[in-house]
């Protein structure tokens, strides 16, 4: 108006968020919500403390400390920090976390992704670049606590060198 330009000449700003592996869909979750469509973006610029509870998929680009439940999906991108306790159905870890995951499906360290704490996952795939320093209890069937339900004061199993291996070299296949 006073510049001389009009508002729809002006480049917008977008930010192209990146999907999470299809899953299957929750019962719970309606007909036309997509499951693997983020639905929650803390960017880089964010410093979070405190407890973050949602339901379907969130992208974590900042630093988050404290508390992390959730029935849905959570990425953590490539220069996120994160230390916290993680319930959660589903992690992508492509940066840094501290503290205990535990995921009622599954837990993928991605190219270069840093992870020091305990694991508890029916499912775990890791790249080669990953840095993982911890333990690690797969359970099956009746053993695992879902992230629903999750029981707080369990501790995790230390899972068999054997296991550890089978899951490395599944997730490179």
């Amino acid at each position: 108006m006073f510049g001389g330009k009009d508002k729809k000449d002006e480049p917008q700003a977008s930010v192209e968020l990146p999907r999470v592996e299809k899953s299957t869909p929750s019962p719970s979750r309606g007909k036309n919500h997509d499951s693997n469509q983020i639905t929650a973006y803390l960017g880089p610029d964010v410093h979070i403390e405190g407890k973050l509870r949602f339901e379907n998929s969130v992208l974590i680009e900042g630093t988050f400390k404290g508390e992390i439940e959730s029935t849905g999906n959570l990425v953590i991108g490539e220069n996120a920090e994160v230390d916290a306790q993680i319930t959660t159905r589903t992690i992508t870890i492509k940066g840094s976390v501290k503290g205990s995951v535990e995921a009622s499906e599954r837990v993928e360290l991605k190219h270069n992704g840093r992870l020091q704490g305990d694991v508890i996952t029916p499912s775990l795939q890791m790249d080669e670049t990953v840095f993982f320093q911890g333990s690690c209890s797969m359970p099956t069937g009746k053993e695992h606590h879902t992230a629903s339900n999750p029981n707080p004061s369990a501790k995790p199993k230390k899972a068999a060198v054997e296991e550890i291996v089978e899951a490395v070299e599944t997730s490179r296949k």
